[in-house]
Parts: structure tokens; sequence; C-alpha cells
């Protein structure tokens, strides 16, 4: 039997007169220390030290008039927290996703933090800025203790991207993944200088050599896709590739190691590091309606072991993507049930219609959206304009 998870699809087609239960915190200020934890087109996220939660405001354009919709920003996000409850939660299990929360936020602590946060953000990040007076709450999953004088905490974040190879794209047939087609159009839009190494199709294939190939590939080029916290602070990441064999010597100075007989404890190190990683990312958490995985995470863990081992005594060596001009490898040999790898993969293939084929067909069955702007999209339209 494989994955089916139980979702109510029917209550949440109606978003804005669902009623569900959720909390807001009202007047919310941020006391105690803070830290800019990064962001991205939409959002900013700081992550507070007391209660070790995360906070994600919404970010608008500088020039962009918002004069009397905050009321509409609030019901979008009531439709993520909901979304995040009875949604993504079923999806993806309870142990990989946290509760999620509405916060208020007054209109001044609002500026200070824009002030505050101006030396901290990237400069081609500073078109934007909060403005709405909502954000949502979630925990902080860099941190595991409380109390970081006595203990370390390491975390790694992963942004592992479509894991499977969408064949055409606007009507054009393509080799290459969404991800690694998206490379050119950065470095032709600067915002990177060259190609990541990363593919994500070898990361979700399931075949040891290659999902180790692509967390050395992280390694190498970690963009905005890999990014290492040390206490809930950014120790490695796209800007900070210098400091990897201190962060991981102090990682594993005490661990149990999966090899400690050469020479070089630098190679011992990552190569431990890159197993743990790989053990994180196939080991299964079982659901009730999920046939159990534990057998080929067995299989794998061992292969994974066995192809580090021989890699760090120089018999194996250990290859990234290499040259993708000839088209992404869409070969796949399968991923623990459970694991988290495989409950993302099954998140992603559910959008089968893909983006295109969705606005194409929108205009059909609502006649009232056949003209859609960034202010009228399709995640403001409520279920019953469409489908009464």
């Amino acid at each position: 039997m494989g994955f089916h998870p139980v979702i109510d699809y029917k209550a949440i087609s109606n978003w804005d007169e669902l009623q569900y239960e959720f909390g807001v915190s009202k007047n919310f200020q941020i006391h105690g220390t803070w830290q800019y934890r990064g962001e991205g087109n939409s959002n900013i996220v700081l992550a507070l030290a007391e209660g070790m939660r995360l906070v994600r405001f919404p970010k608008v354009e500088i020039d962009q008039n918002f004069s009397g919709e905050w009321d509409r920003e609030r019901k979008k996000l009531k439709r993520e927290v909901i979304f995040a409850h009875l949604i993504f939660r079923p999806l993806i299990g309870s142990t990989f996703v946290g509760n999620v929360e509405i916060l208020q936020i007054d209109s001044c602590e609002i500026s200070e933090l824009n002030k505050s946060l101006v030396p901290l953000r990237p400069v081609n990040r500073l078109h934007k800025e909060l403005r709405v007076p909502y954000a949502t709450s979630h925990a902080d999953f860099a941190r595991i203790h409380s109390n970081p004088s006595t203990n370390v905490d390491y975390c790694v974040e992963i942004k592992p991207k479509q894991g499977y190879l969408t064949k055409t794209i606007f009507g054009e047939e393509t080799h290459l993944c969404t991800f690694c087609l998206n490379q050119f159009l950065k470095i032709r839009s600067s915002k990177v200088s060259s190609r990541s190494d990363y593919c994500p199709l070898n990361l979700f294939s399931g075949d040891p050599g290659r999902m180790i190939g692509a967390l050395f590939s992280l390694l190498h080029t970690p963009q905005n896709n890999f990014r290492i916290f040390r206490n809930g602070e950014l120790v490695y990441g796209e800007d900070l590739c210098e400091s990897l064999d201190s962060i991981l010597e102090e990682w594993f100075s005490s661990s149990h190691k999966l090899i400690d007989d050469v020479t070089s404890p630098q190679i011992v190190n990552l190569y431990n590091f890159v197993f743990v990683m790989c053990v994180a990312l196939l080991k299964p958490e079982i659901g009730a309606n999920e046939i159990d995985g534990s057998q080929l995470y067995a299989e794998l863990e061992g292969k994974v072991r066995e192809i580090l081992v021989l890699g760090v005594k120089n018999e194996v060596p250990i290859v990234t993507d290499g040259n993708k001009n000839e088209g992404c490898n869409e070969n796949s040999v399968g991923l623990p049930n459970g694991s988290i790898l495989s409950r993302i993969l099954y998140v992603q293939k559910l959008g089968k219609w893909g983006s295109e084929n969705i606005y194409n067909l929108y205009p059909k069955i609502c006649p009232r959206h056949s003209i859609l702007s960034k202010s009228n999209s399709l995640a403001v339209c409520p279920g019953k304009d469409c489908l009464g």
C-alpha cells in the first residue's frame, strides 16, 4: 500500500469562509535578541531567541500602495495557516511540519524593524520592505537546545527543488530539469556567476552514488540551496564557504564516526558529514497509511557507507554531476517510504498539470477571473465563485 494521506479537500474548497480555529497573537512585540535568518522573493525571516521561534514577515515593493488592503493580507496569511495545518502537515507528516500562528504587529514596530534590517539585508533585496502589519510564527528547526552556552546545535538547510523532469515547458521539449534550466536564467540576470554543480534529480534518484555526488555538489556550489547553522547562526553558505573544515571538526570531534583510520581528519569529517546527510534524508518515518520502508533504507544505507569508505581510502573517487549539457538523468531506483525525500517528491508530483495548463484551463471554468493580474490571482479566488 502506497502513501495516501487523509485530507479534507471539501472543507478547504472555500478558504475565506472556513471556520478553522487558529490563534492570532495581537499587538505582538519582539522582545530580547533576534537574528536575521534570511529572505526570499516574498518574505523576510527573523529568528527569536525567546521560545526558539521564527517570524516570517511578508514584504512588498517600496513604491507599492497598500492603503486599506491589510484585511486582504490577513486573509492571505489565514490561508497559509490553513494550508500548513490541513494540507501540508498530512502530506509531509507532523514529524516534519510544526505549528503555524498568525501575529498582528504594530506599524511602529514594523518601521523600526525596517531600519534595523537595512544593513543586514543583501543590496539586491532592498527594493522591498516590511509594511504588512501581520506575520506568521513557526518552529525554529535550526535550534534544538534553548541554552546555547552549554550545547552546540548544528542544522543543515537544503532546498532540494523539483525532483523530477518536466519534459515540456510552454510547449517546448527539454532534457534539463527546472532547476538546471533556471541556472541559465540566473547567469543571464547576473544573479550568479556560474552554474551550480547540483541537480535535484540526482538527490531524489535513490541511487547512493548519485545522491552522494549531489551532496558534494551542494557543498561545492551552495548558492542559496544549502546552508549550515551553528546555534541558529549561519556559518556556511553561498557567501561563507571558507570555514567548512573547522565546522566539521567541531561537529564530529566527539561524535561516532563512520571512518576514523586515515591520515587526513578533514577528509574523514567531510565523508562522515555526507554519510549523516544521506541517513537523515533516507531514514523513514512511517505513517498510518504507508508501507514500511525500513528494508530499502537498510540496503541504501549500507551502499552509501560502502561507497564513502572506499572513497576515503582513495579507491573510488566521488564524482559530482559534471557536464549537464546533454540533459539531466531522470532514472530513479526509488526512495524508502516515509523518508523526507519520498514525502517531498510525492507532494511535488501532485502538481502534474503544471501552472501553464492551470492558467489556460482556469478561464473556462471561472469566466469571472478570465483576466488574471498580480492582485487578482488564483490564490484569492473563492472556490464558490468558480464552482457555483
